[in-house]
């Protein structure tokens, strides 16, 4: 769902790749600009008020890595001048959308790695979580 609302919405990065696409991809053949699109591991609320009926219905939060690739081989201020209309635009394509009636509205919260330029390459993140309550069989 959040690749569909993507590639619908970001019009100036027409390529969102998953981490199925992204499996072998080398900075040499590597699309740019592009998103690339990560399910991180979910995190497991241990929290009491997130869980009920012994553990049955639990609330889990699912994360979503979006990293925005661009290239430009002056320098990294050009890097980021090309990245930022994009990081624009996947912000407001994800921030308090819903991707459905069962998961909650995504919010941005810290990456796990910060900005990083290789080779002519930027690459910068962006982490989504959205809620998901689970029901166990009862």
């Amino acid at each position: 769902l959040i690749k569909e609302r993507l590639s619908e919405t970001t019009r100036k990065l027409p390529t969102v790749l998953s981490a199925d696409d992204l499996d072998g991809v080398k900075e040499k053949s590597q699309i740019n600009p592009a998103i690339h699109l990560l399910n991180l591991p979910d995190h497991i609320s241990q929290s009491k008020s997130d869980s009920s009926c012994d553990g049955q219905v639990q609330i889990v939060y699912q994360r979503w890595l979006v990293v925005i690739v661009v290239k430009n081989v002056r320098d990294a201020q050009a890097i980021r001048k090309a990245a930022g209309e994009h990081i624009s635009d996947v912000i407001k394509a994800l921030q308090g959308w819903k991707p459905s009636r069962e998961h909650g509205e995504l919010y941005r919260k810290d990456a796990p790695f910060r900005q990083t330029y290789r080779n002519g390459f930027g690459y910068f993140p962006l982490l989504f979580t959205t809620k998901v309550i689970t029901n166990g069989d009862t």
